[in-house]
C-alpha cells in the first residue's frame, strides 16, 4: 500500500484526510466521531476572546440602522 503520511501545519498525519470546520466538528464529541470514522485531523471553528469571556458580539453598523429603523 501507498505511504500516504504528510505534514500539514506542522503535524505529522498518518494521511492527508483533514476536515473542516463544519457542525460536525462544533462539539467534541463530534470530533472523536470524526476521528473514530478516520480523519488524520479535524478543524475547529474559530474562537475570540469576546467568546471566551461571554461578553456579547460588538454592535455593526447594520445592526444600528435596523435598530434605528425600529424605533
Amino acid at each position: 500500500m501507498a505511504d500516504l503520511s504528510t505534514r500539514w501545519m506542522g503535524l505529522d498525519l498518518p494521511h492527508p484526510l483533514v476536515v473542516g470546520a463544519s457542525p460536525l466538528s462544533d462539539t467534541e464529541d463530534g470530533a472523536r466521531r470524526l476521528e473514530d470514522a478516520g480523519a488524520a485531523a479535524v478543524v475547529v471553528r474559530s474562537l475570540f476572546e469576546e467568546q471566551l469571556r461571554g461578553e456579547p458580539p460588538p454592535a455593526t453598523p447594520l445592526a444600528d440602522v435596523a435598530s434605528d429603523l425600529a424605533s
